[in-house]
């Protein structure tokens, strides 16, 4: 969501299988002496950021979530005309094929306009491929990139046309989690959208660093479906603030910061913020290496520990809205170190969960309702009803139980 720090650059190398358009340089494959072989150009280099894990969703797909650098190390503006996503091991399956707006749609970079990559500058592709059962998803996948640039030839415009080389998929199983809370809350800023979380890439130690992708900001909607009684000034007119937080397994705890008040609703202020973006906060050791990371935790309000043992559903604090939060509500996700940016977010499964409605996915909709004090629109989502085993989508209405 748009009220946490989100971050966006990247750069990488890994490009390969080269063909193109531009007459001047010659397949490779037509002189296997490399000695001998024309320069294989790539404008730009495909750098995907970590390799993709497959995940059930509370949409009932197979889910890829991942993210791919683009960065054009030519001098020259590089539009770029298509995008693919091949299966790896049947290159002449097309898994998603972007161009134009599609492809708009999900490209970020500085500095430009549309598909266009200005000279060099990085991009970001924000990679949601989803399937309906899991033998559809490949084992690997191969990135092709299509693209028009004066490079080589600057009295006219040439096409290159190139693959990545293939990328394997993780195929770990997902981390299975309790209920993080009690009662009815809304999901924030999951695995589906294309704002906050979903785009939130962080450069820390020199490297790019997706911390977020599946991590989820939880708020919580009363009978009348409010997430704020009205009020603008006090986290207390907030549904969400105060409310108990609970240990989603079992587990020891790794670290606990304890000592950043509440931000004032809607005025976040402090340089504390971008040094501590979760203020208040804990993460848990799971074991076997994932880590649960729980963010802007109510002052003083912290119930356990560093070196603690937790058991699944023990009460470890309350909802607050310390750090780099603008309302009350709980971040949670899983990482795969204990920094709390500083390591891969990877998709976990919530043990069971029921699905009671879902709101508009217009940000700017509910955020009006929620600083007005009005009801969220809350409508029948098609995936009303039990769920198990799998990570709720964006703006879900999902009932714990109590």
């Amino acid at each position: 969501m748009r009220r946490l720090l989100s971050l966006a650059l990247g750069i990488g190398l890994s490009c390969v299988s080269y063909t193109s358009a531009f007459a001047a340089i010659e397949s490779a494959s037509e002189h296997p002496n490399p000695s001998t072989a024309a320069a294989a150009w790539t404008p730009i280099l495909i750098s995907p950021v970590g390799p993709p894990r497959v995940f059930q969703g509370g949409d009932h797909k197979y889910n890829l979530v991942y993210d791919i650098a683009l960065n054009n190390f030519s001098t020259h503006a590089v539009e770029i005309k298509q995008f693919d996503f091949l299966d790896g091991d049947n290159p002449q399956r097309v898994i998603l094929s972007l161009k134009g707006p599609s492809l708009a749609a999900v490209f970020r970079h500085p500095g430009g306009k549309g598909n266009d990559l200005p000279p060099i500058t990085n991009g970001i592709v924000w990679a949601n491929l989803s399937f309906d059962k899991p033998e559809q998803v490949p084992n690997k996948l191969i990135h092709r990139i299509v693209l028009e640039t004066p490079f080589g030839d600057e009295n006219k415009v040439n096409t290159f046309d190139y693959t990545a080389a293939p990328l394997t998929v993780d195929r770990t199983e997902n981390i299975v989690i309790s209920r993080p809370l009690k009662g009815k809350w809304m999901a924030g800023g999951g695995y589906a959208s294309m704002t906050g979380h979903r785009t939130a890439l962080f450069p820390l130690n020199n490297h790019l660093v997706a911390a977020q992708t599946f991590a989820i900001d939880w708020m919580m909607v009363d009978e009348k479906n409010r997430t704020n009684t009205g009020g603008l000034s006090k986290s207390e007119t907030y549904i969400s603030y105060g409310k108990p937080v609970l240990a989603v397994a079992d587990g020891t705890v790794a670290g606990v910061i304890d000592r950043f008040p509440d931000q004032k609703p809607n005025e976040p202020k402090g340089d504390a913020r971008y040094h501590f973006p979760a203020g208040n906060s804990i993460v848990l050791d799971l074991g076997h290496g994932y880590y649960a990371m729980y963010a802007h935790l109510k002052p003083g309000s912290i119930k356990v520990k560093e070196g603690d043992v937790v058991k699944r559903g023990q009460e470890i604090a309350l909802v607050g809205n310390a750090g780099n939060s603008s309302t009350p509500h709980l971040h949670l996700d899983i990482t795969t170190g204990p920094a709390i940016l500083d390591a891969p977010g990877v998709p976990y499964l919530f043990d069971h969960y029921e699905v009671v409605g879902a709101i508009d996915s217009d940000e700017d909709k509910w955020v009006k309702n929620d600083l007005a004090g009005a009801p969220q629109i809350v409508h029948p989502s098609p995936y009303n009803g039990k769920h198990i085993n799998d990570l709720p989508k964006d703006y879900m209405i999902v009932d714990f139980g109590d």
